[in-house]
């Protein structure tokens, strides 16, 4: 699941990945999570399957669901959905900002 590459500037977008597998009985609530998470303007989310063997899983991945924010860990299992995707919205509207400031 993802927002629409064709419109998003690459530069400007965050990515989430999350990793679910067939076995896990907590993943749908991580799917829902995904699908919630799309919504988010310049935000690219990704669903990995750990059971798909031509998925390459980074060995720092340990169990599923884990959620991973732009290269880094932010949560082990499903988060509190409501606060989650508001700290998401928060981390995207704090690095539009950034980038947005003029160069010193």
């Amino acid at each position: 699941m993802a927002n629409s590459a064709d419109t998003l500037d690459q530069e400007h977008a965050r990515h989430l990945e999350i990793y679910v597998g067939q076995h896990c009985m907590n993943c749908a609530e991580a799917l829902r999570i995904a699908a919630l998470a799309a919504l988010i303007p310049d935000l690219t989310v990704r669903v990995i399957e750990w059971d798909d063997p031509r998925q390459a899983i980074p060995a720092r991945i340990v169990a599923v669901p884990t959620y991973v924010l732009d290269g880094r860990i932010v949560a082990l299992g499903n988060p509190a959905p409501e606060p989650f995707l508001a700290d998401l919205r928060r981390h995207l509207s704090a690095f539009r900002a950034r980038q947005q400031e003029p160069s010193t």
